[in-house]
C-alpha cells in the first residue's frame, strides 16, 4: 500500500477457504468522478464508480464490453450550516437559506437529473426513511425573502466550504446563483478532501469557528442508527460540524437501540430527522445511486447491494 498512489491485494497462499479468482487487484484512489472514468475509458482501470451526471451518456453510448450496473446508495448529501457562527446563530436565517435552496435544480445541474431529492439523511429501503421533508424540495424563493426581513438581515455575505471534486463543485456553484436571488452573497471555497475534512474538527485547530455553510456527503451500514448517531451533542466538534444540539434528539438516539418494533423504530428515526430539519442547520439533497461500470473481458463482478466490490468474489471472464 501506497497512500494516495494504490493498494495491492494478493492471495494468501495460507487461505483455506474458497480460493480468490485473481492473484492479485490492484485498486487505486481516484477521489474525482471524471477522472475515474477517463481512467476507464483509457484502459487503466476495469471496474470504477462514475458520476451520475456521466450516466445518462454512458447508456446512450457505452464503452465496448462494458457491463453498467446502478445499485442503491448508503450515502446522504446535504448542506450544513454552523449554528454557532455569528451570521447563523438567527434561526430565520438558517430557515431562509434552507427555503432558498431548489434541491431538484441542483440535482439536475450536478447529477444530470438522475438522483432524485432526498427527504432526510436516511434513504429510501431503510428504516427510518421519511416519506416527505417538512420543506418542500423546491423551495420557496418568496418565503426565503420573508425569513430574511423577520431577521432583519440584507446584503449577508456568507462562506460554503465544499470538497474540489467536479460534482460538489456543481453543487456549490448552484446554490451560489439560488441564493443570490434572495440577497445573500456566497464565497465558494473548493478545497482538497484532507484539508476539507479537518475543517469542522476541533481537535485539528481553530477553523471550526470560521466554518459557515459546507457540503458534506457521509455514508451509512443498513441500520437507521449508523446515520444519526453523528449529529448528538457529544458529536460537536467532531463530526457535527452543523453544531447541532438537542437533548430531545440524544434521547430518541439511545432509545432507538432498545426498540424492535419496526413501525415504533421508523417513527422514532422519523422525528429525530424533523428535529434535525427544524433546527434549520440542514438541507437534505440527495441519497444518491451508484453507477458502475466494469469490463466483461476481464471479469465477473461482485457487489454488494451498494455496490461495494467484493474483491474475494471476483472472478476471470
Amino acid at each position: 500500500w501506497k497512500p494516495n498512489q494504490y493498494a495491492i491485494l494478493t492471495r494468501n497462499p495460507d487461505w483455506s477457504g474458497p480460493k480468490p479468482g485473481f492473484d492479485e487487484i490492484r485498486i487505486l484512489p481516484i477521489p474525482d468522478a471524471k477522472a475515474a472514468e477517463r481512467a476507464y475509458q483509457a484502459g487503466d482501470v476495469d471496474f470504477t464508480v462514475v458520476g451520475l451526471d456521466s450516466l445518462s451518456a454512458f447508456k446512450s453510448t457505452p464503452p465496448k464490453n462494458t457491463e453498467i450496473a446502478e445499485r442503491a446508495s448508503t450515502r446522504y448529501t446535504w448542506i450544513g450550516m454552523n449554528m454557532d457562527h455569528p451570521k447563523l446563530k438567527d434561526i430565520n436565517v438558517r430557515r431562509a437559506i434552507q427555503w432558498a435552496i431548489n434541491v431538484p435544480q441542483v440535482l439536475d445541474t450536478a447529477y444530470d437529473g438522475q438522483s432524485i431529492a432526498a427527504t432526510g439523511i436516511i434513504p429510501p429501503g431503510i428504516v427510518g426513511h421519511r416519506a416527505k421533508s417538512l420543506i418542500p424540495p423546491e423551495g420557496d424563493l418568496a418565503k426565503a425573502k420573508e425569513l430574511l426581513e423577520k431577521a432583519g438581515v440584507n446584503g449577508l455575505t456568507l462562506s460554503l466550504d465544499c470538497t474540489n471534486d467536479s460534482q460538489t463543485s456543481a453543487i456549490a456553484q448552484t446554490v451560489q446563483a439560488q441564493l443570490s436571488q434572495v440577497g445573500i452573497s456566497l464565497v465558494v471555497n473548493a478545497r482538497d478532501p484532507g484539508t476539507f475534512w479537518s475543517l469542522g474538527v476541533e481537535s485539528e485547530g481553530a477553523s471550526w469557528k470560521d466554518v459557515q455553510l459546507f457540503i458534506m456527503t457521509f455514508s451509512g451500514l443498513p441500520d437507521p442508527y449508523d446515520y444519526v448517531t453523528w449529529f448528538v451533542q457529544d458529536q460537536v466538534g467532531i463530526w457535527n460540524w452543523q453544531r447541532f444540539r438537542s437533548q430531545r434528539f440524544d434521547e430518541l438516539n439511545a432509545k432507538g437501540l432498545s426498540i424492535n418494533d419496526p413501525d415504533e423504530r421508523a417513527k422514532l428515526y422519523q422525528d429525530m430527522q424533523d428535529l434535525m430539519e427544524d433546527s434549520g442547520a440542514f438541507r437534505f439533497l440527495t441519497n444518491e445511486t451508484n453507477p458502475i461500470l466494469y469490463r466483461t473481458t476481464q471479469m465477473k463482478a461482485a457487489m454488494r447491494p451498494d455496490g461495494t466490490p467484493l474483491y474475494i468474489d471476483f472472478q476471470p471472464a
